[in-house]
């Protein structure tokens, strides 16, 4: 809609989402579309320019903490995957705007599927569309599920996990594991803690432990 009678205007405003009586919108400019849009939003070269205050954090655990054990640390994927599960009202060809965008892990009580689709998603320190510093990240909700260890995922608090889950109206909900270690789902910006992760090399073995705070696991290099 152009918000006028002439339907002429140089901004357009494409309507993703209607909840009760109000629109939510994003405004299009420059003979753009919203598939145009959608691939600036997930999957250009610049979506992953600007370091999180999370990952800022991580990076200075990671260095005051791990980086003398950098050797043992393997370099893996840590998958933040934003494949789209439904459009919905993003979908120009006839979305419903009662519903919104989900992603993939919108449905992750149905799948344990650790495939990550996107380059833009996949952070490791080798990838440069999605560059890591350091050889650590935060865990997927698969990656949580197929675990199967509540000792190992309870921390006494709230923490997020890396997958994200669905654009209702105007914020992003994502995964998270709560304090008893059972996964819920939350809006971005809340103030949960994180939990770093990190994939030993092969050839180092588990020796003891249960993951818990208490009695947490003992490794050592075969």
């Amino acid at each position: 809609t152009c918000w006028n009678e002439t339907g002429e205007c140089t901004t357009i405003s494409y309507i993703y989402y209607i909840g009760g009586t109000i629109p939510y919108y994003i405004n299009i400019t420059n003979g753009k579309n919203v598939e145009d849009v959608i691939n600036e939003m997930l999957y250009d070269d610049n979506v992953n320019t600007t370091n999180s205050t999370i990952k800022s954090g991580v990076d200075a655990w990671y260095k005051h903490t791990i980086l003398d054990y950098d050797d043992y640390i393997e370099d893996t994927i840590y998958c933040n995957d934003r494949s789209i599960l439904a459009l919905n009202g993003w979908n120009p060809d006839g979305g419903s705007i009662a519903d919104y965008l989900q992603f993939k892990e919108y449905r992750w009580y149905t799948t344990d599927d650790l495939s990550c689709t996107n380059t833009s998603d996949q952070f490791s320190v080798f990838n440069n569309k999605a560059k890591l510093t350091y050889k650590v990240g935060l865990m997927s909700g698969p990656e949580i599920r197929i675990s199967n260890n509540y000792n190992a995922r309870k921390t006494g608090q709230d923490y997020w996990l890396a997958s994200s889950l669905h654009f209702p109206a105007n914020n992003a909900r994502g995964r998270a594991v709560n304090y008893n270690g059972l996964m819920f789902d939350d809006v971005i910006g809340n103030l949960n803690g994180v939990r770093p992760s990190v994939s030993l090399k092969p050839g180092i073995e588990y020796s003891s432990g249960d993951g818990s705070m208490e009695n947490p696991y003992v490794v050592s290099v075969s």
